[in-house]
C-alpha cells in the first residue's frame, strides 16, 4: 500500500522541499517498441512550475515521467499536476 502524506504546497519554498528535481518524460514509440525519452531535467533545485514545449509535436497513445531524484527530505517522489495538449483527432 503506498504511503500518503497529507503536505500543503505554497509557492518555491514548498517545491523545493517536497519537489522533484531530475526527471524524464518518456513517450512509447510503436515503431521501437519501448520508451522513448523526449525531455530530461536536470536541476539543482525543485521548481514548482515547469512546461516542457517539444521542437516538434509528440504523437503517441502513452507517455510517463519518470523520476530519477527528489528533494532529500524524505526520498518520496510527488507530482500534483500534468497536463498534455494537442490537436484533437477531428
Amino acid at each position: 500500500m503506498p504511503r500518503t502524506r497529507k503536505v500543503p504546497f505554497t509557492g518555491e519554498m514548498m517545491a523545493a522541499k517536497w519537489g522533484v528535481l531530475d526527471y524524464r518524460i518518456q513517450a512509447w514509440d510503436e515503431a521501437l517498441g519501448g520508451w522513448r525519452t523526449r525531455v530530461t531535467e536536470r536541476r539543482d533545485r525543485a521548481m514548482a512550475i515547469r512546461v516542457h514545449l517539444p521542437a516538434k509535436p509528440v504523437v503517441t497513445a502513452r507517455f510517463r515521467i519518470v523520476v530519477d531524484r527528489v528533494s532529500p527530505l524524505d526520498g518520496a517522489a510527488r507530482l500534483l499536476q500534468l497536463e498534455t495538449w494537442g490537436r484533437g483527432s477531428g
